[in-house]
Formats: structure tokens, sequence, C-alpha cells
């Protein structure tokens, strides 16, 4: 069991090394976009996404945003596991940048049971002038085994 911790901590400790070795982060531009009421977020930090290797059952996971128009927003999110499981999905929440932080707008929980893979979407009204992102919780669920990891979208800015 210690043997393992240490494994696992030597593990986790390298990916956050490499990720900000290789992390490549601009900060935002001071100047508004046409249409915007804040400044734009900083862009994404392009790095390698790891899922922590020592999951039995968390296969992967993704999400995406898209602007539906009528200024409504779609967050895709897919879970996807090894094998079947109890449970599995993804706990999506919207978020919006202040020019300054991003704030969690609106939350919901997206699932399925006995399965190994799920697929699912969440509709959200939003409002004109303002860049929005997706966050989501990918999980699975098996007996007493929890396992989850977190992805963001792209950020997006909702002018029409």
């Amino acid at each position: 069991m210690r043997k393992s911790f240490k494994k696992s901590l030597t593990v986790t400790l390298l990916v956050t090394l490499m990720s900000m070795m290789f992390a490549l982060e601009v900060g935002a531009d001071d100047t508004k976009v046409s249409g915007a009421l804040t400044t734009p977020p900083p862009k994404e930090e392009i790095k390698v996404t790891e899922i922590n290797p020592s999951f039995v059952y968390l296969f992967d996971g993704i999400s995406t945003i898209t602007d539906q128009g009528n200024l409504k927003v779609r967050v895709n999110a897919t879970t996807v596991a090894y094998e079947t499981v109890s449970s599995l999905g993804a706990d999506v929440s919207i978020q919006r940048w202040t020019g300054k932080d991003w704030i969690t707008i609106k939350s919901t929980v997206l699932s399925t049971t006995l399965s190994d893979n799920f697929t699912g979407k969440a509709d959200w009204d939003v409002t004109k002038g303002y860049y929005y992102r997706g966050m989501s919780n990918h999980w699975i669920k098996k007996g007493d085994i929890k396992e989850q990891f977190v992805t963001y979208t792209s950020s997006i800015l909702i002018t029409k």
C-alpha cells in the first residue's frame, strides 16, 4: 500500500511538473472585443491532460460548448469507462467571465446507470456580451469506488 501511494504521488507530481513545463499561458488582452462587456479571458493553457493513472474504471471524458443562437449555449459532456459500471456521468456547469474571474452561473447533473459510456447535454440561457465556458466533473461509481476528474471547454463570446 505504501509503495503504491509513493508511486501515485510520484506520478502525480511528475504530471504536474510536466504540465507546468509545457503550459503556454497568455494573459488577457486589455482591449474589449466588439460586442463584449468585458476584456477577453486569458487564453486557455495548452497542456497535456492526463487522467489519474491509478484509475481502475474511468477511461476518459471530454466537454464542448456551442452557441445555439438566441442567447442559448449548450455544453456537451461525454464520460467513458473501461467497463460497465454502476453509474457514470458528469456534473456540468456553465461559467461566465467577469473580466477578472470565472464564476459558475448554473449547474446540473447528467448521468446513466449500468453502462460503460455516457453522453449528455445541458442547454442554458445566457446574457449577451459575456464570455462563457463549460466545466464538467466526469465521474464513475462502481461498488465503493468513485473516480472523477474535471475538464473545461474553450470559451465563447455571446454577441447575438
